[in-house]
Order: structure tokens, then C-alpha cells, then sequence
């Protein structure tokens, strides 16, 4: 989950897990910000020294408008960090912006002490 925060606080946009909540009278952002949510951990092994984590991440980016530099440099750290995500694209009519989303498994290994 480390690695998530650290991408998410180098895309210099506000980020939040499932939701911004408006606090005092600052209200919520602007688009282009970040939501994110991850599933609960699963875990499981074959043997008594190592077993396997995994969780969904999905990270959800809203803008004004599709193909922009936030869009490209997320995609772009995501397949320098060799992460394999599928990538959807959709328009909210109701908040007028666009959720481009990306979903991947985070898979760790653990080792048993």
C-alpha cells in the first residue's frame, strides 16, 4: 500500500480513499483529482514458509477532459513500475467529468517466520 501513496502523492493532485468529505467551508475539489479504493486482503499459501497477499486497487482519476498530461504520466508510471492494469474510460453526465479508471491486483509475497 506504500507504493500506491507514494504514486498517488507524486501525481501533485488531491487524492482520497473512496471519498472527499468536505471539511469546515473549503468544499471538495476541482477536477482533475484522484479516488481510490482497495479491496480486503486475501491471503494464501501452499506451504508453512511463504504465502500470498493480493488485493484490488483501483484508482480513479476525474477530469474535465480525456488525454490529459495527469492522464498520461499515471499510465506512465504505472507500466514503468511493471504494474499490469486494465484501463476504462467513462463520462459522468450527472457531475459533468470524465472517471478515467484504472484497476490492477496487488500481489505480495510473504514470508513465515
Amino acid at each position: 500500500m506504500d507504493d500506491l501513496i507514494q504514486i498517488l502523492d507524486g501525481t501533485e493532485l488531491p487524492y482520497s480513499q473512496l471519498n472527499f468529505k468536505e471539511y469546515k467551508n473549503a468544499g471538495l475539489p476541482d477536477p482533475p483529482f484522484i479516488l481510490w479504493t482497495a479491496s480486503p486482503e486475501r491471503a494464501s499459501g501452499a506451504d508453512d514458509k511463504m504465502y500470498l497477499t493480493r488485493r484490488t486497487i483501483t484508482v480513479e482519476l476525474y477530469v474535465k477532459k480525456l488525454g490529459t498530461e495527469h492522464e498520461t504520466s499515471f499510465t506512465a508510471v504505472l507500466q514503468d513500475k511493471g504494474i499490469e492494469y486494465e484501463k476504462t474510460e467513462d463520462y459522468d453526465s450527472n457531475e459533468k467529468v470524465y472517471v478515467v479508471r484504472w484497476v490492477w491486483t496487488d500481489v505480495k509475497k510473504i514470508r513465515r517466520t
